[in-house]
């Protein structure tokens, strides 16, 4: 029989202390592993809480990606620079 979700369990949030929800449990096989990899998610069971707590994985995601777009950028400006300093050197 499957279990249903959310059960409140007795992990405490890091913010508010009230319980956590467990909100879901992946079991999946991973390659080169003896044993399968378990991956729980939990959530506060305080609304405003978890409101917060999502808002700032957000914010993380938002800062990562914008990182993630800022190095990007960069590696296409060296490998630009490079193709013009390769070209420069080929004129002289």
């Amino acid at each position: 029989m499957k279990p249903k979700y959310p059960q409140l369990t007795s992990r405490k949030c890091y913010k508010c202390g009230k319980n956590m929800l467990l909100m879901s449990v992946t079991v999946e096989k991973v390659p080169m592993q003896h044993n399968p990899v378990t991956t729980s998610i939990y959530k506060c069971s305080d609304p405003a809480c978890r409101e917060e707590s999502e808002k700032d994985m957000e914010r993380f995601a938002k800062r990562r990606q914008d990182q993630e777009t800022a190095r990007e950028e960069r590696i296409q400006r060296v490998k630009d620079s490079k193709k013009e300093s390769g070209r420069s050197a080929a004129k002289k």
